[in-house]
């Protein structure tokens, strides 16, 4: 080991993903369950709120309890009702009549059913449906979020249409606190509006006691093992990695380089550690071809086809080589071997075997949070457990922001950041748009505390925003 490795900053962390580790599969639950842990847990945080912004003679009723014309004020978790949301069942019915049809699956087969599909009338506009919802299907960042969709209220005791309210603002699962009147149509109009809010959950970020600078680096979309060895981006992919293991490892740059690496502590994987392959795109089709039978069968390698597994062995070389210069925090993603639902659990170590031996590698779920403790104390921080003194990073691999954001449309990615921040619940349209575990006892999605440093891997850009706990807060009143 080198001398400028020898004097690494070292800042040790407190990791705190364990609540997202799953002890035992149990998959006999319904869903509706999260969402009523979500609103038992963040029901008299948006109601104490809520009660400060509306008239003191305003009562509190269950959904279905509103009196007509009375302003009332109620708590609930959000539903959108999406007109261009990607339908499963759509796409299973059109296979159906395929087959009841008797045809084979070609152009003309698929251009005939297509025109049994209409437009969808959404006010005064008519919608191909079919053809937004598989863009919204196919296309990773697309937004199916429409001016028209709906937005309802629901609790325990049922829903109710909103209106007041700006549907492209919100997405399902967030829990609000409202004040307003339901109308005779049903419809209950909205004048001021809270969520939960972040001032229960924050804690100040201590100031490091440590002069020297200490940082953590965060990478992803590494993709290791991206075939097509001619193609430009392939390349510079391969010769990013490259640069990456000699800056970290202090043979790269000059000396003002050189110091910047060696006050980094530790580095973070966000997920898509390897490339997508082909067994990954054959799993995301809804229906086989009769040519994606033959290349899923036990003859890949003869195929040619490119495995995942195959990659892993490549991205094992390349985490070993980073993992001797520094701490490394590996998160899966959305390409890498894990689950296909949210929470995703660490890889197996099976699948790094020269890696996972090393001491200075750490497998870890996505989402990831930890506390990082750079000579602060109880005292410094505000924090009443000493372990947790020091600045809290919560990390994803991005699933949770990119599916909220295919239910909003805002012009920022960092605004998602922080309706997801003001919401209290990093995944909330989980379950429903994003596949999850279901969780019967809690949601472990909801904030313990609120993050001093947010982020979400796979974006379609790189955005970054300095946010004060005043600017978090939002405009209550209805828009």
């Amino acid at each position: 080991m080198s001398a400028t490795l020898e004097a690494r900053a070292e800042c040790p962390i407190n990791r705190l993903h364990g609540r997202f580790l799953l002890r035992q599969l149990e998959f006999s639950e319904q869903y509706a369950s999260m969402y009523r842990r979500r609103v038992e847990q963040q029901h008299e945080k948006a109601l104490r709120n809520i009660e400060k912004v509306c008239p003191s003679s305003a009562k509190q009723y269950r959904v279905l309890e509103l009196p007509p014309g009375v302003p009332s004020t109620c708590v609930g978790v959000l539903y959108k009702e999406m007109k261009l949301l990607p339908h499963f069942l759509d796409e299973y019915q059109r296979e159906l009549v395929r087959i009841d049809a008797g045809g084979d699956d070609d152009d003309d087969m698929e251009e005939a059913i297509a025109e049994e599909d209409v437009g969808q009338n959404i006010g005064e506009e008519v919608l191909d449906t079919t053809a937004t919802r598989e863009q919204a299907a196919t296309m990773e960042h697309y937004s199916a979020c429409h001016a028209q969709d709906e937005v309802y209220l629901e609790d325990d005791s049922g829903r109710v249409l909103l209106s007041g309210i700006n549907a492209e603002r919100f997405s399902t699962g967030i829990v609000l606190g409202v004040y307003g009147t339901l109308h005779a149509n049903g419809v209950f109009e909205i004048l001021s509006y809270t969520f939960s809010g972040l001032e229960s959950l924050y804690v100040d970020r201590p100031v490091p006691a440590n002069k020297d600078p200490c940082y953590v680096a965060v990478v992803c979309g590494l993709e290791v093992g991206i075939p097509d060895s001619d193609n430009p981006a392939a390349l510079h992919g391969r010769l990013s990695v490259e640069m990456l293991i000699d800056f970290l490892g202090g043979r790269l740059g000059d000396e003002k380089l050189l110091n910047l690496s060696k006050n980094i502590s530790r580095l973070v994987i966000g997920g898509n550690s390897i490339a997508p392959t082909d067994e990954l795109r054959l799993k995301k089709k809804l229906r086989l071809d009769p040519s994606d039978h033959i290349r899923l069968n036990d003859d890949k390698a003869q195929l040619g086809i490119v495995t995942s597994a195959r990659l892993m062995k490549e991205f094992d070389q390349v985490l070993s080589r980073l993992a001797a210069a520094v701490e490394v925090e590996l998160l899966p993603g959305d390409n890498d071997m894990s689950d296909a639902f949210f929470p995703q659990q660490p890889l197996h170590p099976i699948l790094l075997p020269t890696a996972a031996k090393q001491s200075s590698v750490h497998l870890v779920t996505n989402p990831f949070e930890f506390v990082a403790q750079n000579g602060t104390t109880t005292e410094s921080s505000g924090a009443t457990d000493p372990s947790l003194c020091g600045v809290r990073f919560f990390v994803s691999a991005g699933q949770n922001i990119n599916d909220v954001a295919g239910e909003t449309k805002y012009e920022k990615r960092v605004d998602v950041f922080e309706l997801v921040l003001q919401s209290g619940c990093m995944c909330p349209t989980a379950p429903n748009t994003l596949f999850s575990y279901p969780f019967k006892d809690k949601d472990p999605f909801l904030f313990n505390s609120a993050p001093h440093c947010f982020i979400a891997c796979d974006q379609p850009q790189f955005e970054t925003r300095y946010s004060t706990l005043n600017e978090l807060r939002v405009n209550t009143e209805a828009c």
